[in-house]
Parts: C-alpha cells; sequence; structure tokens
C-alpha cells in the first residue's frame, strides 16, 4: 500500500501557485470479479461515440508544432452515468452486492475516467479494469478519497490500456448506504499512451542517461522525488514531468515543482488552481541501465 501524501504545488516559469495534493491510494487487491466463479462475464456495456479523429489528427498538426503548450494525448467526451441510474447491480451468495459497468469506445488506446461526485461508504471497495488484459486499479475505499455523503468531492482514475474499462464496486451485506458514483468523462487515449507507443518508456535519447546507470549512483536518493504528471483539462489530457523539492528553511515542506506550461492555460494561481484531478506516476524508470519495453509497477497519487 502506498503512504498517504500530502504535497503542495508550485508551478514556475511565469507563475506561482501552491496547492495541495493526496494520494491515490489503493488496497493493491484484485477486483472481486476476478476471484469469484462467474463474475467475470462483461455484464451490461455502455458504448461511447469516439471522437472525430480526422479533426483531431488536423488539430494536432498544427498545435504540436507550437512550443510551450501541453501535447494533447486523449480528448476528454462528457459523459453522464451514475450507480443509481446505469449498470447493474448483482446480489451475491452471503448477501453482499456488486455493482458493474463497462464502457467501450472503438478503437482506444487507453480509458481513464472523472468523476463529478464520488464517495463510498465504510468497509466497501472500489476498482477499474480491463477484463481483458486484466489491468486493474483498486481497492479504492472510504479511507482514500475526499468529501462526504452530503458533500461528495470530484474523483479522478489513473490509464487503463485498452478500449474499454469496468467500473466494479463491492459492498458487504452488512453495510446499507449506497454509493455515490457520478461520472461526467471519460478520457480517450489515442497516442502516446500504449507503453509500446512512441514518446513514452524506453524512447529516451542516447545522449539521456537511465537513473540507474553507473552515472547515477549519486542521485539515488534524489529519484524518488520525480514524477510523471499525466494532466487532465476540462477538454484533453497530456503528459508533464516535475519533482519534489526542500526549502532555503530546510523545514522539509513537501513541495512539488514544474513547469507554466503543464498548465496549458487551463490552472492558474488565483483563478483555478484546481489539480484534484492530475494523476502523479512516482519511481517511474527501469530497474537497470538499459531501456526495455517493460513498465515498472504503477505508484500513482491524485491531486488535490
Amino acid at each position: 500500500m502506498e503512504k498517504h501524501l500530502k504535497i503542495k504545488i508550485i508551478i514556475v516559469f511565469l507563475l506561482v501557485n501552491i496547492n495541495t495534493v493526496c494520494s491515490q491510494i489503493t488496497t493493491n487487491e484484485l477486483p472481486i470479479s476476478f476471484l469469484e466463479k462467474g463474475l467475470s462475464q462483461t455484464g451490461i456495456v455502455i458504448e461511447v461515440t469516439p471522437p472525430d479523429m480526422n479533426q483531431i489528427k488536423l488539430e494536432d498538426a498544427i498545435n504540436d508544432k507550437k512550443s510551450g503548450i501541453l501535447q494533447r494525448v486523449a480528448v476528454a467526451i462528457p459523459i453522464y452515468i451514475n450507480s443509481a441510474t446505469n449498470g447493474e447491480w448483482i446480489e451475491l451468495s452471503d448477501g453482499a452486492f456488486l455493482w458493474k459497468l463497462t464502457l467501450s469506445a472503438e478503437n482506444a488506446q487507453s480509458l481513464d475516467l472523472v468523476f463529478n461526485e464520488f464517495w463510498l461508504p465504510q468497509e466497501s471497495k472500489f476498482f477499474v479494469y480491463n477484463s481483458h488484459t486484466k489491468q486493474s486499479i483498486g481497492a479504492i475505499t472510504s479511507d482514500f478519497i475526499r468529501g462526504s455523503k452530503k458533500s461528495p468531492a470530484d474523483f479522478s482514475t489513473g490509464i487503463i490500456l485498452g478500449d474499454e474499462i469496468t467500473l466494479e464496486y463491492y459492498q458487504p451485506e452488512y453495510v446499507k448506504e449506497k454509493p455515490i458514483i457520478s461520472i461526467s468523462k471519460i478520457y480517450y487515449g489515442y497516442r502516446y499512451v500504449d507503453k509500446f507507443n512512441t514518446k513514452d518508456f524506453g524512447d529516451a535519447a542516447g545522449c539521456n542517461k537511465n537513473i540507474n546507470c553507473p552515472e547515477g549512483q549519486n542521485w539515488q536518493k534524489d529519484k524518488k522525488a520525480i514524477a510523471r504528471i499525466y494532466i487532465k483539462t476540462p477538454t484533453a489530457s497530456g503528459w508533464c514531468s516535475g519533482a519534489l523539492i526542500n526549502n532555503t528553511a530546510n523545514s522539509l515542506e513537501p513541495l512539488f515543482l514544474t513547469a507554466n506550461h503543464c498548465l496549458d492555460g487551463v490552472f492558474d494561481a488565483i483563478n483555478n488552481p484546481n489539480m484534484s484531478q492530475w494523476i502523479f506516476y512516482w519511481d517511474y524508470e527501469f530497474i537497470g541501465c538499459l531501456n526495455s519495453s517493460y513498465e515498472p509497477t504503477i505508484k500513482s497519487t491524485l491531486g488535490q
């Protein structure tokens, strides 16, 4: 299990912003459907209309030539789906309940979600996964989210590779309250998200030395501060990076340094400092010195 982190973010170059980040912690366990016989079927599937990729390519051909902007890797598609009116509720043999729903978007390289309202009762569990590849995130529990039943907060998930994503909620028999799971957007990943695609893991140039090469021996503590950031704007998402830093007072206040262009003209310190949907990927490195096509175990935290 990842430790709970509270991080303040500093956005530099043109502005300075301070905000708070808390972990997207999970219990690091498999979804119930992976473990129980008869529950592995996909169930109810909602087909999401993909974006117009011809238009997307035209826009990217123009925007990719511009400097100082976030390069788009996924497009946000508004959807209005919740656990009260969509999906399937299944009663298990022990009286527990399972809610499942699969979203499918043709030809997507990856999918991830933003929730406008997200709240879980105590002792319940929430997962997202791809039933074909068995990639999963979870369990997310009430201990790891913000907000309350009366005032549920927004929420965001990391990337699930492939063109479908299944949501699964588990509620023990003795839990009587219902969750609040309301999805407002699905992000359709179409480039630079697949680990075997370009501009991704293993694509560093020959002049870039991996941190676990001999040249990085003196930086093994420092490397723990580096994070890859999956930045979600209201309309798209893209990759950026940054690092935890100390201050001159040496007070160990958790500050995170990143670049102004990562804000993509959407966020700023005064009018829109909300970074609650950003995903931070830690320890994103090769085990050894040589490049490979295998990504490390995902360790992610969620902005706030």
